[in-house]
């Protein structure tokens, strides 16, 4: 008896040949059931691409529906190509005859082109660390180098990045010492924050058009094997803000806030690094609670921004930071937010009032001293105080990401916080746009836009 394989046209397409016209897939399944003595029926979402017995168009049943119907009907084994196993079950259900689509796929696939076919001007390009950094880091540690856009294998997707993010701890990677985190390794391209759309997938749970983030880093292309990754909603916010605001570093400063420093109304709070990706949504976070908030920052341009947001700050350069406090806050500070460390942290317990709250994200300052710096003279401090402080890792509390994005979406989409990106154009220029990060020269969240984003 004439076995019948039933292909899901929009399930294949989706999940194998993205970038196939569906009159070309119909063409590809009719040569092989040609020289397979199979019945073929190619079941459409919407319209089919031409007209044949073999061609049904589902019109408002649905495809799944429509299968289903078609299998109910059919003598003979019946052969089912998806991915979907909702959709398997309920043929295996209706049909008792399903003997699974693996070796029509398996044929199909050897004689068919790539599943991704770039455009031939299309190369990967990415940026490898071929250096370990000794002190400031410079452009010679790194190098831009082109590969083949990948092909994706089964349960695999193909990303096209559209912003990739440069932030203050990959410094530490960058050097071969023991941290919370792996060093990069040498040769191999950086890994790190990147936001982009899935254009090929082979793996069940993603399709082609899904926007996600993931950690593969600083590459125009990304392939994953669909572990890890974070699906992004567009229509929330931008996408970059999946990086920024709405990313690491705003879920960063909503624990720090939240979960360490916990500022209760009418208290006083100080942000170092207050113009920064997390700094800025600090002092935001804080200001929401009804504190008053104080911060450093580095620029006229920076000190001008915080003002609009609500935050009496002041420019490190200029003046130094224990003189800076004791005029603005004579009477001490309740929460120290720190992303700065150094001069500032030591201005800061000097300023602490009692039970005062210490938050240590980050020490920026430091990250590239090559000689160990004495600590603050005054941490006698944290005892007749009475101080807390704790350090964190945000990777450590990423099942309550969820939470996070539930109270900051509906801030930032109400423009209660608001944020500032600072974007380089180009990967060839990542290296630029990471080192000048680390000498303050970005408003908000540093990015590198690498692709579209539509």
């Amino acid at each position: 008896m004439t076995a019948t394989v039933l292909v899901d046209a929009e399930n294949v397409r989706r999940s194998t040949w993205p970038n196939v016209p569906a009159a070309e897939l119909v063409e590809r399944c009719r040569r092989w059931a040609a020289r397979s003595d199979v019945r073929l029926v190619v079941v459409f979402d919407g319209p089919a691409p031409g007209e044949g017995g073999d061609l049904v168009a589902a019109a408002d049943a649905g495809a799944d529906d429509r299968i289903v119907e078609l299998a109910r009907g059919l003598e003979g084994p019946v052969w089912l190509v998806t991915s979907d196993r909702e959709l398997r079950r309920r043929v295996g259900d209706a049909a008792a005859r399903l003997i699974g689509g693996g070796t029509f796929v398996r044929e199909l696939l050897a004689e068919a082109e790539p599943l991704y076919d770039p455009p031939v001007q299309e190369r990967n390009r990415e940026i490898r660390l071929v250096a370990r950094a000794h002190g400031a880091p410079d452009e010679s540690l790194f190098e831009l180098v082109e590969t083949p856009v990948p092909t994706p294998a089964e349960g695999q997707v193909l990303i096209r990045n559209a912003y990739l993010s440069v932030d203050p701890y990959m410094r530490g990677r960058m050097s071969d010492v023991r941290s919370y985190v792996a060093p990069f390794t040498l040769g191999e391209a950086m890994s790190g924050g990147a936001v982009g759309r899935i254009v090929a997938s082979r793996s069940p749970d993603w399709r082609e058009g899904d926007w996600v983030v993931h950690g593969l880093g600083w590459r125009e292309w990304s392939l994953s094997d669909a572990r890890g990754l974070r699906r992004v909603e567009p229509g929330e916010a931008p996408i970059s803000t999946a990086l920024g605001v709405l990313g690491m570093p705003g879920m960063t400063a909503w624990w720090g806030i939240t979960q360490i420093g916990k500022p209760r109304e009418g208290e006083t709070v100080f942000v170092s690094g207050a113009a920064g990706a997390v700094g800025s949504a600090a002092a935001q976070l804080a200001a929401l609670r009804g504190c008053r908030v104080l911060g450093s920052a580095g620029s006229a341009e920076k000190l001008e921004w915080l003002a609009e947001l609500g935050i009496e700050a002041f420019d490190y350069h200029s003046r130094p930071p224990h003189e800076a406090l004791r005029e603005l806050a004579p009477d001490g500070i309740d929460v120290y937010f720190d992303n700065v460390g150094g001069d500032h942290l030591e201005a800061a317990i000097g300023a602490m009032r009692p039970f005062g709250r210490v938050v240590a994200c980050g020490a920026i300052s430091r990250y590239s001293a090559v000689e160990p710096e004495p600590g603050p003279r005054n941490l006698f401090m944290l005892f007749t105080k009475r101080l807390t402080v704790q350090g964190f890792i945000v990777s450590d509390h990423y099942d309550r990401y969820a939470e996070f994005l539930a109270e900051m979406t509906p801030l930032v989409r109400d423009g209660r916080v608001r944020y500032r990106e600072t974007v380089v154009e180009g990967i060839e220029n990542a290296p630029a746009a990471f080192l000048g990060l680390l000498r303050g020269e970005n408003i908000g969240k540093m990015l590198v836009k690498v692709g579209p984003e539509q």
